[in-house]
């Protein structure tokens, strides 16, 4: 009878042991299914937060395009208001330099048939 009691007392033993490991193995599963959870959602939020800051860049990237090339724009009819300026200078200065050339001229056929006259 003392075997039986005994034994009796083992199993119980043995069925309060599995039972505690058990609620401590669920609990331990819950832990793991909650870290899964909040794993994912922090994945999900980086993904998003990653997804918006990549297209801010982008538009950013494009606003400092756009502008560039406006500037370039800008810097290249400049840059052709000035060839105009400046060939429009060059003729002015051929054609005073062609009249100064002409009254030298002048004068120096004056002066040769002056002094031929002499």
């Amino acid at each position: 009878m003392q075997v039986e009691k005994f034994q009796e007392e083992v199993k119980t033993a043995n069925d309060e042991e599995i039972a505690r490991l058990m609620k401590e193995q669920e609990h331990k599963n819950s832990e793991i299914s909650a870290l899964k959870q909040e794993l994912e959602a922090t994945k999900t939020a980086y993904e998003v937060q990653r997804s918006q800051m990549e297209k801010d860049a982008k538009a950013e990237l494009e606003q400092k395009c756009e502008e560039y090339e406006n500037q370039l724009k800008e810097l290249r009819n400049k840059v052709k208001e000035l060839k105009v300026s400046s060939d429009s200078k060059d003729q002015k200065w051929n054609m005073k330099m062609n009249r100064f050339l002409t009254v030298i001229t002048f004068q120096f056929s004056s002066l040769q048939v002056h002094l031929q006259m002499c």
